[in-house]
């Protein structure tokens, strides 16, 4: 049981406005004193992450959603094991870490358990603690928060947005070089004309109602997956295979399970300033894009898996 915790949180945010005094008592009705760390982004949010944890006795735990995780993580990868307080919209990492939604029942589990090493994923540099895209999703994200400035509400934004983002589907060109995949250490080159490419921390699952979760994070291997001449009609059609078969024996898909690659996108010759989206957040990077997985970089309280089958 940490002696005290210190809850970082963007008050700001949806999810987490008017929440701080709920979660203070949540806490304390443990027997656990917290304290309310608010943040922003900015060039201070790291330096105020890494002091709450530098204090003796205290865990820093990151309450909102994936993008507030991620930013955690990134302070502290090496340094001090957190928690994770799941206040977001989707919530994916404190879903496969076995992390119950509602804040009470978090809020045990985090005071009971102790810390477990998981993986993280790096490209060129910057951390993520669930997955990594480049094509069809950044576009998507970036017209999503334009129709919620203007009032939209979340729902219907992304849904106009993923709609919009499918009628100007278009293709990228990706030469993507392997330094070190899971079977082997000679490097190898794919060209893939693909609307998509999408790296995953650790395998996710292709298939049924379960699609779009991981049974670990501790496998040290990331995850690059393409759909390599997709058309609107074959990404429906993966979509569907992703409900009612494996996503792996459909057409226009390809996985490949790597420790390390480099993707390189240019038009016209040139190199490209490129819109990543790491855990949801959008980057603009240059290419080409160096990719990694950071075995067991983070510690997290959270329960002990079921060993895998």
């Amino acid at each position: 049981m940490p002696e005290r915790v210190r809850v970082v949180m963007n008050e700001r945010s949806g999810s987490c406005m008017g929440r701080a005094a709920e979660i203070e008592s949540a806490f304390r009705a443990r027997g656990v004193p917290c304290q309310i760390a608010p943040i922003q982004s900015g060039a201070n949010m790291t330096t105020t992450i890494r002091n709450a944890a530098a204090e003796p006795g205290t865990v820093v735990v990151a309450a909102g959603g994936d993008g507030t995780v991620s930013s955690v993580a990134s302070a502290l990868a090496g340094r001090a094991p957190m928690g994770v307080l799941p206040l977001g919209t989707l919530n994916h990492f404190a879903k496969d870490l076995g992390i119950p939604p509602t804040l009470t029942e978090a809020v045990s589990a985090l005071i009971e358990s102790t810390p477990r090493p998981v993986d993280l994923g790096s490209v060129n540099g910057q951390i993520f603690v669930n997955n990594s895209s480049l094509g069809f999703y950044p576009g998507m994200v970036l017209q999503r928060e334009r129709l919620k400035k203007v009032g939209l509400n979340k729902w219907l934004s992304l849904l106009i947005a993923s709609a919009q983002a499918f009628i100007r589907f278009r293709h990228i060109t990706v030469t993507v070089t392997v330094a070190r995949s899971a079977d082997s250490d000679v490097p190898q080159t794919l060209i893939r004309s693909t609307p998509f490419l999408f790296v995953g921390n650790n395998e996710y699952v292709m298939q049924g109602a379960e699609a779009g979760t991981r049974k670990r994070l501790d496998g040290a291997r990331l995850y690059l997956y393409m759909a390599p001449g997709a058309t609107r009609l074959s990404i429906l059609r993966l979509t569907l295979a992703a409900l009612f078969h494996r996503v792996s024996k459909a057409e226009h898909f390809e996985a490949l399970c790597v420790e390390e690659f480099t993707v390189q996108v240019t038009r016209r010759g040139k190199h490209r300033h490129l819109r990543v989206a790491l855990d949801g957040e959008i980057r603009r990077m240059r290419s080409p894009l160096h990719y990694c997985i950071r075995p067991h970089a983070l510690q997290v309280l959270a329960p002990i898996p079921e060993p895998p089958v």
